[in-house]
């Protein structure tokens, strides 16, 4: 949260510290500085994302933008069904629910001829995103084969930035339509926990069960859970680790 006030604080500073002065009169009056757009892009994955775009000399803006994701399954959509007929990933995060709140602010870099916010551009970016995933049942086989459902609640928040490059389109003087592609790298931290009786258990297979869960969150030969811990009330792990991800957005707007 102090990481989400400090980056509208600074959009809103460097936005009041950079209001042209009487000699760019003439691009004050020509030029339209604002712009709010919604993410077309992100509502294939039933996400929710808008953002207010700035200009703030003739081919610099700044962008703060906000997305919300709905706690639902992560693969009913268009790109996680296709996900699943492909048969790509592990079929046991396939039953994931997951919400989310992500929070990105922009510098961007027009660079063609036309002054103002249209056209090719490069830019970089930071983004702080909240994570709420649930029903991951982990079905544990002790002997003599009883089946322990075990729930994990899964809250982490990710950190990190990229570079990206789009262009946008201005429309009849109010529509724009842009496109972004960028690329991201950052680190996750959270918590892994189950209030799970699992006082039947051995002490040998809770042992098991913690390392059953452990090769769970090996993803690309990086272990994420550390400090697990497993007793008779259930079990407890710090998630941690580095993410590389890809950005994309296509956008429609209203400038003004």
């Amino acid at each position: 949260m102090r990481i989400l006030l400090w980056l509208c604080l600074t959009f809103l500073t460097i936005v009041s510290y950079a209001q042209p002065t009487t000699n760019n009169a003439i691009w004050e009056k020509a030029l339209k500085k604002n712009n709010f757009k919604i993410n077309l892009y992100s509502l294939l994955i039933k996400n929710y994302s808008v953002s207010f775009e700035r200009l703030i000399s003739k081919r610099i803006s700044l962008q703060v933008g906000y997305r919300y994701g709905p706690y639902s399954y992560w693969i009913d959509n268009p790109i996680g069904k296709r996900i699943v007929k492909a048969g790509v990933g592990d079929p046991r995060y396939y039953a994931f629910q997951i919400g989310n709140n992500a929070v990105t602010a922009d510098i961007r870099f027009y660079l063609g001829k036309k002054e103002g916010m249209r056209g090719l551009f490069t830019g970089l970016y930071g983004r702080y995103a909240v994570f709420d995933a649930d029903n991951v049942d982990f079905n544990y086989v002790s002997k003599p084969e009883k089946v322990y459902s075990v729930p994990l609640v899964n809250n982490f928040t990710g950190v990190g930035g990229g570079i990206i490059i789009g262009r946008q389109w201005l429309i009849k003087n109010r529509i724009t339509i842009e496109y972004i592609t960028g690329i991201q790298y950052g680190k996750i931290s959270g918590s892994l926990i189950s209030k799970k009786d699992l006082s039947a258990l051995s002490e040998p297979e809770k042992n098991e069960l913690k390392e059953n869960i452990t090769e769970m969150f090996d993803i690309f030969n990086k272990n994420y859970i550390t400090n697990l811990t497993i007793n008779d009330k259930g079990l407890n792990g710090k998630i941690s680790g580095p993410f590389l991800g890809i950005r994309s957005a296509i956008s429609f707007g209203y400038i003004f």
